[in-house]
């Protein structure tokens, strides 16, 4: 097969007052399901990334980050 290289994405969501705890875990298991996979082209790109990621966890914040790359992209309600 192809070899396949990885980039090494930062993320942080904020959620509405007083779930931001509970939600830490949910957000861990969730951003595991990217680790070490081929993301689909809906996803390609860091504003897509924290678009799905906030909808999908009813976050109202999400930002993404590639510090060595400097690439930044953020999603909010």
């Amino acid at each position: 097969g192809v070899p396949v290289h990885g980039h090494t994405w930062e993320v942080t969501a904020g959620f509405p007052v007083g779930e931001a705890e509970a939600l830490r875990e949910t957000l861990q298991n969730f951003l595991k399901r990217f680790d070490h996979t081929h993301l689909p082209d809906s996803l390609a790109w860091g504003e897509d990334m924290a678009e799905h990621i906030c909808h999908a966890l009813g976050a109202v914040k999400v930002q993404v980050n590639r510090p060595l790359e400097r690439i930044y992209a953020e999603y909010s309600l």
